[in-house]
This record gives structure tokens, sequence and C-alpha cells, in this order.
């Protein structure tokens, strides 16, 4: 009797602990994976407060209004006004006072939406608006980019932080987001119908691709007819530190490029 006794003393204690294991492994998954879908949550809230804020900067630099303001809120996110991404032009008929061709330089403050425990992130960058994930990033809203034989057009939407601004806010507050315009131009205006333009974008990685893919396909769906053969005017490289760069050669009839300033504040 008490070896029986034992017995389902032992069983009771295994079946018990196994219980608790399987409870304890179901809590961490379904932990997890509630976690995982808030943070996809946000993102999409994030990427919705983003398509309103590009339309809100397009009237700035299409519509020449002299500002607008857009609320985003953060739900346990971040919203930073990240490393500069460079865009230069070069136009080969064009030369500065040495001889060389001129170089029209931009710097430009992505603005980024991400969450604090995953991978993702939302990025106002130059008019576009990028999503990437850890399987790579796609375009959701396109630049002020027109790519074609007959005329090649690229805006500059040049955001930088006022001097009394933060560059980063955090955590559950809702975040409104100055955007003003403080100058606009068009710097080169050419209808020389033999130009080469090149354009170099230097980003992270992840968006790099996204640009070349994005004027790669526009130049292939305009039926260009360049030099390369290929309809394919974009490469790109890797430079190391999480960048890459992304060189695109064009040989347009015209060509215009156009730079709007826009001094941008997060308020909370």
């Amino acid at each position: 009797m008490r070896d029986r006794g034992v017995s389902e003393v032992v069983s009771f204690v295994l079946v018990f602990g196994l219980v608790v294991s399987s409870l304890g492994v179901v809590y961490v998954s379904g932990f997890s994976g509630l976690e995982g879908a808030r943070d996809a949550e946000r993102i999409n809230n994030g990427e919705r407060a983003f398509d309103v804020l590009a339309d809100n900067v397009a009237d700035i630099y299409n519509e020449g209004a002299p500002s607008r303001k857009t609320e985003v809120k953060l739900a346990d996110a971040q919203l930073t006004l990240a490393e500069p991404t460079s865009f230069r032009v070069t136009v080969n008929d064009i030369e500065d006072g040495s001889g060389n061709d001129t170089v029209f330089r931009s710097e430009t403050r992505p603005l980024v939406f991400s969450t604090n425990n995953g991978p993702s992130r939302v990025v106002y960058e130059n008019g576009a608006i990028i999503r990437s994930d850890r399987g790579g990033a796609i375009l959701q809203k396109a630049p002020p980019l027109l790519i074609s034989e007959e005329q090649t057009v690229i805006g500059y939407v040049v955001m930088s932080p006022t001097s009394d601004t933060t560059t980063s806010v955090g955590g559950d507050a809702t975040v409104l987001v100055r955007t003003v315009r403080v100058g606009q131009s068009t710097l080169v205006q050419d209808r020389d119908n033999d130009i080469e333009v090149t354009l170099t974008i230097e980003t992270a990685t992840a968006r790099a691709a996204v640009w070349e893919q994005y004027v790669n396909e526009r130049a292939d769906w305009a039926n260009s007819d360049w030099d390369d053969g290929d309809n394919v005017p974009c490469e790109t490289t890797d430079i190391g530190g999480g960048r890459s760069e992304v060189v695109c050669t064009f040989e347009p009839d015209e060509f215009y490029l156009t730079s709007t300033g826009i001094k941008t504040q997060l308020v909370s």
C-alpha cells in the first residue's frame, strides 16, 4: 500500500509539473504573440498618420502653403528626426568656376515612427513613405519624382529641425508635427536636349533598395531609351555602417530640379 501511495504521489507531481510547464509555454508564446499584434497595430496607425503628414507637406512643396500641422499618436512608440539622408545631383553641361560639373546637394532629416519592441519602421523621406520590417522595405507613397526620356523632374523636400525642437519623442504622447516652409527655388531648368543627369542618394540600406526599385520601375514604365539599353538607370552600393548609396543616371530631353526647405518641430 505504501508503494502504491508513493507511486500515486510521484504521478501527481509529474502530471502537475507537466501542466504548469504547459501553461508557462502557452503564457509566454501567447504574450509574445499579443505584443507582436500590438506592435503591428501601432505601426499601422503610424502609417496612417504619415499618410496625412505626407499630404500636408505636399501642400507646402506643391501648392505653396506656408505651413501645416499634423497630429501623430504614439501609444508606446517613438517619433524621431533621424540621421540625414543626402541627395546629390550633377548635370553634365552645368559647370562651376573651375570647369567641373556643378553638384547640387541636399540633406534632409527623415521622420521615423518606430515601436519600442520590434524592428518595424515607417519613414517619411523626401516626400516618400517607406515601411520597413524584418523582411525588407516597401514604398507606401511615391516621392516627387518624374522619370522619363522626354522630361525628368526631381524635387528636394529638405526637412530640418527648428533650433528649439527635440528630435525624438516617445511614450504615449500625441505629438504635433509642425512643418513650415522656409524657402523654395528652382535649382536647374535645362532644355538642352543633350543632358546627362546623375542622382546620388545616400540613405539606410533597407530604404536604398526601395529608391533603386522605384526609379528603375518608373524608367521602365516610361519606356525610356537611355544608353544602358535596359531601362535600369540605378545601381546600389553598400558603403558600410548600415548605409548604402544609390546612383542613377538619366539622359532626358528636359531636366528640372526644385528644392523646398521645411523646418520641422515636434511638440508633445
